[in-house]
């Protein structure tokens, strides 16, 4: 006797709502998602054989174009302007840092004016920016 074998359909659970849900979350974080570019002035640094450490949260950036121009933060300065917004900075808090972001072809003697600057208002921890030699050299910006 041959007994019929039934083929019983076998339950599976749809996962079509489960993919339609993820890529609405996908397109969802896609299109909310602001991606910002810190404004900055592009300069020219030169190479450096060390990795910088991690980076003190209290911290003064001072960019140094090529033709001497100095900025604080984005904003261009005039020298003297530039020592008192130093001044201001070292009398809240002396331990800040300056950190020095000059072109590879800056002038040393603009570099130096502004570390006298800085020493003289009581700002003595210094620091002049570089790019890692193994990443490309001069040419490139850190990311600051």
């Amino acid at each position: 006797m041959r007994f019929r074998t039934r083929n019983k359909p076998r339950l599976m659970p749809d996962v079509t709502p489960l993919v339609d849900v993820v890529f609405l979350l996908l397109i969802f974080f896609m299109i909310t998602t602001t991606f910002v570019q810190a404004p900055g002035l592009k300069v020219d640094l030169p190479g450096s054989k060390h990795r910088d450490a991690e980076q003190e949260k209290k911290e003064i950036t001072v960019t140094i174009t090529a033709e001497g121009e100095y900025r604080f933060g984005a904003e261009l300065v005039p020298f003297d302007d530039l020592e008192n917004r130093l001044l201001n900075q070292s009398r809240r808090d002396p331990e800040y840092q300056v950190i020095i972001r000059a072109d590879s072809q800056t002038p040393h003697r603009f570099v130096v004016r502004l570390m006298d600057a800085a020493k003289s208002v009581g700002l003595n921890r210094m620091a002049i920016a570089t790019v890692p030699e193994s990443s490309g050299g001069a040419g490139k910006t850190p990311n600051q």
